[in-house]
């Protein structure tokens, strides 16, 4: 019966494994405003969905912060949110920043150092402007938007050779750097796109990196290919709640 109870006991642990949902979620936005590209979303979206962060008491930490976290390997409690933003659309500033400071929330822009101040033509043939390096200035200096980078091309780094991924990331964190008079430690990989000597690469001049894949963030997580969920246009407001409380699409 004593063996039979030890046996029990560690089924149930490990079904219970498969539906433990404790741990941080990184949301992925990238544009805020009224286009037809697919990862934008509306701008009454963006503030209904973080007033339900609010209204239910969500943890909204920066990156740095749960970086911090995962290097000196504390609990990442549930309920716990990081906000960010890939590319470094104007719109962020515009739009979304004025959300976020509403609500009293921080943010990572990860922009992509070469596009900063320009327009680019997105998939759909929107046209789009980036953050200014004044805007970006300004963002840095409210204390509630910090930068990461995005590489300065915003190429597959796992299709580079190893000289090339390295340019990449140095002339990104010396364009930011000149911009904000401070080094970034944080990146996310452009489209995702890592192998092992990315990462290796990234772990000289970072101190955390993201990915595009969904996931929930636990306190043993890899610092080099964090995962992320995608808000865009295609995630409704019930698909939303189920990424903060179940940490799944």
């Amino acid at each position: 019966m004593f063996w039979e109870n030890i046996f029990f006991k560690k089924v149930i642990k490990k079904i219970a494994s498969f539906f433990d949902f404790s741990g941080a979620v990184i949301l992925m936005y990238h544009s805020v405003g009224y286009n037809n590209e697919f990862f934008t979303v509306r701008p009454e979206d963006f503030e209904k969905q973080t007033g339900y962060l609010k209204e239910k008491n969500f943890k909204i930490i920066s990156l740095t912060e749960l970086g911090g976290l995962l290097e000196r390997n504390e609990k990442v409690n549930k309920k716990t949110v990081v906000i960010t933003f890939d590319d470094g659309y104007e719109d962020n500033f515009l739009i979304a920043y004025p959300i976020l400071k509403k609500n009293g929330f921080t943010a990572t822009i990860f922009a992509v150092s070469s596009l900063i101040g320009k327009t680019i033509k997105a998939g759909r043939g929107t046209e789009m402007k980036m953050l200014s390096e004044q805007q970006i200035k300004e963002l840095a200096h409210s204390g509630l938007i910090k930068f990461g980078s995005h590489a300065n091309n915003h190429q597959k780094l796992a299709k580079l050779e190893k000289k090339e991924i390295e340019k990449e990331l140095i002339d990104s964190k010396r364009v930011l750097l000149n911009i904000l008079g401070e080094e970034v430690v944080s990146l996310a990989y452009p489209f995702g796109s890592c192998n092992e000597q990315v990462k290796k690469i990234a772990g000289k001049y970072f101190k955390i990196a993201c990915g595009v894949e969904s996931g929930l963030i636990h306190n043993n997580q890899n610092r080099w290919q964090l995962p992320r969920f995608s808000i865009d246009s295609r995630v409704d407001f019930r698909r939303f709640k189920f990424i903060l409380w179940k940490g799944s699409l």
